[in-house]
């Protein structure tokens, strides 16, 4: 992946189990919907490193929703939150998603599935996002809580005075 393909925003082709993806540079739902997913894998602070195949098979069971993250990447938010009609079910964004996720499950080496995490994420305009976030943040923060105005309305100051 170029600096030009990132500026272009161009598809980026990944490889899954003998699939091959175009994947579209993430939408903020998009990222969204993966934060939720992510924030489902197992959290754990200290891991044994000299029994690490034992650490991770035990743990490996936890971590189903690396297909739906993955899945989510690919299909973007726009496809995995369409409704369908009641007699078009299967049009259902969801089950599109999960249906994904379990043939990247299936049939993707976990090496396809970390180099396509890899070239995806590389794309992922992250850095934008976080500055956005963080700059909403901040202004969160600073904004006056319903304390503060009571307060200032109570408090009359005389002429003068500080």
């Amino acid at each position: 992946m170029t600096v030009a393909d990132t500026i272009l925003q161009e598809k980026v082709s990944v490889a899954l189990g003998g699939a091959s993806y175009e994947v579209a540079p993430p939408s903020i739902a998009t990222l969204i919907l993966c934060s939720e997913d992510i924030a489902l894998l197992p959290f754990k602070e200290q891991w044994n490193r000299e029994n690490i195949v034992l650490e991770t098979l035990r743990e490996a069971k936890y971590c189903r929703p690396l297909g739906r993250i993955i899945a989510t990447l690919i299909l973007g938010a726009q496809v995995v939150q369409t409704k369908p009609c009641r007699w078009l079910w299967w049009k259902n964004g969801e089950r599109k998603r999960n249906r994904l996720a379990r043939r990247i499950l299936e049939t993707s080496t976990p090496q396809e599935v970390n180099a396509a995490l890899a070239k995806i994420l590389q794309t992922l305009q992250v850095g934008d996002f976080f500055g956005l976030t963080i700059s909403l943040i901040e202004i969160n923060i600073t904004k006056p809580t319903k304390e503060m105005v009571k307060q200032k309305k109570t408090k009359a100051t005389a002429s003068g005075q500080q």
